[in-house]
């Protein structure tokens, strides 16, 4: 490559350089989250041509309460013992990560580039430079089956209030030969050979991230969103290794954390087990109401049934994609549906993740909606529960059902005087549709065999 006529830092153009052939070769997209460090990672990012391909968002948090609110706030976590311990710590690099990764599959989605979310990185930094005492910044690269966190100090003669521009020049570097490292097509050297006795880096974790590990993080996380399960490179892994354990579904799936949906059937169920049914009114759903998107959501706990264990969670998935791929691969496509798995027990506080978009329910699940024991037995406050559904325009498709007590099918009809006035514009029900297909009866049958 020919170096410019004009007079340049020849330090600063080889930069430029590697920036450029990194940005070349890097077939993800990177949200970075910096908090008292990484300044010309920042810079250096965004003033590249080709960044654009690359990098979903960039940004710096000074204050503590500005980090605060970010991380927490939007989710309502106001409980202290969630907020930040220590502005820089491992701990607050890997909630930065986190939230970075989220952010980033979710732009992917407003974006329409659902098949790119797999290649979302979250990457946050939080240190303290240009000190006269310690010099330090934690690094987590998070990515969907990937989590890496590196502590990083400095040579004692770049330690100092006089050294803060070198350090943070120093970090970024550091930054970008880690994505290299991990991401690019282009092998890079070993951190010692690069950065000499300058950095002293301590790589403190890696490890392949299982999905249902995104719900360890209490209120943080509220769903997971399954959108295709990558058959090939799971059986690979599956047929590399001699012990393989069935309960390991790292790589298995393609997903996403934290997703808001939007314009979509969500068909919220236990599903133990999936069948026709529950596929055809979720289909008829979509029909009726133009939706671009299924969901099968199962909550960790529902207003009536105990938490399911990862054991159980991982073999329902697995059954919902067989009978989908089984039966009903000529009508749903991947990711024209996925699997959600939320936190969320009630449909009132489905809400806060799903807009403009259809409930599709049998008459007994609808029958639960508007049963005042669930809103603590009090009628205003079941209807100031309701009226979420109206503001985040929600709707309902309602199946009819035999009820196997009475032996009697029920429609929607029989109990809409229980439904409020608002509310009743926006039920549907499916009125030629009959299914008596029943999971608890598959499940005892089963139990019998």
């Amino acid at each position: 490559m020919n170096q410019p006529d004009s007079p340049i830092n020849i330090e600063n153009y080889n930069r430029t350089c590697q920036m450029k052939q990194l940005l070349k070769n890097l077939n993800y997209k990177l949200v970075l989250h910096t908090a008292g460090c990484a300044s010309y990672a920042l810079k250096e990012l965004c003033i590249n041509p080709g960044s654009s391909k690359v990098v979903l968002e960039g940004g710096q948090f000074y204050a503590r309460g500005s980090l605060e609110k970010e991380l927490f706030d939007k989710r309502n976590i106001y409980d202290k013992r969630n907020l930040v311990e220590k502005y820089v710590s491992q701990q607050t690099a890997e909630l930065m990560a986190l939230e970075a990764f989220c952010k980033g599959q979710n732009i992917l989605m407003r974006q329409n580039e659902i098949e790119e979310i797999d290649k979302s990185i979250g990457i946050g930094i939080t240190g303290q430079i240009g000190h006269h005492r310690v010099n330090q910044a934690y690094l987590t690269i998070q990515s969907m089956n990937f989590l890496r966190t590196f502590h990083i100090t400095f040579a004692d003669e770049l330690n100092g209030k006089d050294q803060r521009k070198e350090q943070d020049v120093l970090i970024s570097d550091f930054i970008f030969n880690a994505i290299q490292r991990y991401y690019s097509s282009e092998k890079t050297q070993d951190w010692e050979q690069l950065f000499g006795k300058n950095l002293k880096v301590n790589m403190l974790q890696e490890r392949m991230f299982d999905m249902f590990e995104y719900l360890d993080y209490d209120d943080y996380i509220h769903n997971i969103v399954i959108y295709k399960r990558n058959t090939e490179e799971f059986q690979k892994r599956k047929l590399s290794s001699k012990n393989f354990d069935e309960s390991d579904c790292k790589g298995e799936f393609t997903f996403a954390v934290n997703q808001h949906l939007d314009n979509c059937v969500l068909f919220s169920g236990s599903f133990n087990p999936i069948h026709e049914a529950h596929v055809q009114i979720a289909l008829e759903s979509k029909k009726l109401k133009n939706r671009d998107k299924i969901y099968f959501e199962m909550p960790l706990k529902n207003a009536d049934k105990a938490i399911k264990d990862r054991e159980t969670l991982l073999h329902l998935v697995r059954s919902i994609f067989d009978k989908v791929e089984s039966s009903f691969s000529d009508q749903l496509k991947p990711f024209q549906y996925g699997i959600v798995i939320s936190k969320r027990s009630l449909f009132t506080e489905k809400c806060s993740y799903t807009a403009n978009s259809t409930f599709a329910v049998g008459i007994d699940t609808f029958k639960r909606i508007l049963d005042n024991k669930y809103y603590n037995d009090s009628i205003e406050d079941k209807i100031a529960a309701l009226a979420t559904f109206k503001n985040s325009k929600t709707d309902f498709v309602v199946a009819p059902r035999l009820n196997l007590l009475t032996n009697q099918m029920e429609y929607y009809d029989d109990f809409i005087n229980s439904t409020p006035g608002f509310l009743k514009n926006s039920v549907i029900e499916m009125k030629d549709y009959r299914n008596d297909i029943s999971s608890t009866q598959i499940r005892t049958r089963q139990r019998q065999n």
